[in-house]
């Protein structure tokens, strides 16, 4: 595909995966203030006929597509794989802090008496704001091939995870919850782009760039959890801190080498 029809694809996907990491917790805390078991026994039957129409579905390819790329404007190799390893570490510490948040800070909600119904709201907010930032680049192409549209959203975030380890109030935590779904809209998309942008090996890219959110997910919950249990709730999001600091010199580093 050529560089527009890419960014419009990969666009369309992630909003729409989107929707659904958005839909839990937002109808889950919602349904568990009902009955503690109807969020799961909803989500069973949800399974059940997302599995049905994709059973029933048939997907005709168009036979006018052809899987030539178009001609476009001549990009270094160079800076194709020195933008994918920063769009790789960036994503990295992105999906680091948003593994901390869904899966240590509802531990934090219940000591700061926060209901289920709003901390499902809370853990939507990220995910709308990288809907939105999803909606944005699928039609922008400023982001391409420079560093700020990343290193931006990772200041941003480095100080929504000071506000998330200092503030009580559900009003000021959702500020800082909403830095991370900036950070994870930018930063997954350029990584996305800068894997599938080579001509070659795109699929070796695009594995690499699965594996890096999958550690981020993992890292995040696994080291903040010990962090939490050995220093105190809010250390994790001291950790974040570190982590996306961390990675934005290494990422300033690498885009100055020659």
């Amino acid at each position: 595909k050529s560089r527009p029809q890419l960014v419009r694809t990969l666009g369309t996907f992630n909003m729409v995966w989107t929707i659904g990491y958005m839909s839990g917790p937002l109808l889950g805390g919602l349904l568990y203030e009902v009955n503690a078991r109807l969020p799961f026994v909803i989500a069973m039957v949800g399974m059940l006929g997302l599995a049905l129409a994709i059973f029933l579905v048939r997907l005709r390819m168009d036979p006018g597509e052809s899987p030539e790329e178009s001609p476009e404007a001549p990009i270094q190799e160079g800076d194709t794989l020195r933008f994918r390893s920063v769009a790789w570490i960036s994503s990295f510490s992105g999906f680091f802090v948003m593994g901390i948040l869904s899966y240590q800070f509802p531990k934090l909600a219940t000591e700061l008496s926060i209901s289920p119904a709003v901390l499902g709201y809370l853990l939507a907010i990220p995910r709308l704001i990288q809907f939105c930032i999803f909606f944005i680049v699928r039609r922008a192409h400023f982001w391409q091939f420079r560093l700020y549209p990343l290193i931006i959203p990772q200041m941003a975030t480095i100080s929504g995870m000071m506000v998330t380890a200092t503030a009580s109030d559900p009003f000021m935590i959702g500020l800082g919850f909403a830095t991370v779904g900036l950070l994870i809209g930018s930063s997954f998309t350029a990584s996305q782009f800068y894997s599938f942008f080579q001509r070659e090996r795109k699929g070796q890219g695009g594995a690499i760039h699965e594996m890096i959110v999958g550690i981020g997910n993992v890292a995040g919950p696994l080291i903040g959890g010990l962090l939490a249990h050995l220093i105190g709730l809010r250390a994790p999001y001291l950790l974040c801190c570190v982590v996306l600091a961390t990675a934005v010199l290494i990422e300033y580093r690498l885009t100055r080498k020659k």
